[in-house]
């Protein structure tokens, strides 16, 4: 699946899941496994994902802001 794609009218599909992955490609391409990825997912504020004909999707952009969110700084008093 692409997740970028041309403009329907430049003959490129304009597919509903365009900026979405596939759990299973999402946890591949980040080199981990789709029950680390499934753990995220179930956490209170975890990463975002929807259901899309019986599979899980993840929207890549949330997803970046999901883990932008995460990072975390030391205490500058202990520094």
């Amino acid at each position: 699946m692409q997740t970028k794609s041309q403009p329907a009218e430049q003959g490129g599909s304009a597919s509903i899941l365009d900026g979405y992955f596939p759990e299973k490609k999402f946890a591949e391409d980040n080199n981990t496994t789709q029950r680390t990825i499934a753990r995220y997912r179930h956490l209170p504020d975890g990463l975002p994902w929807t259901l899309w004909s019986g599979r899980v999707w993840i929207p890549i952009e949330e997803g970046r802001a999901w883990l932008k969110s995460r990072v975390r700084h030391p205490n500058n008093r202990r520094s």
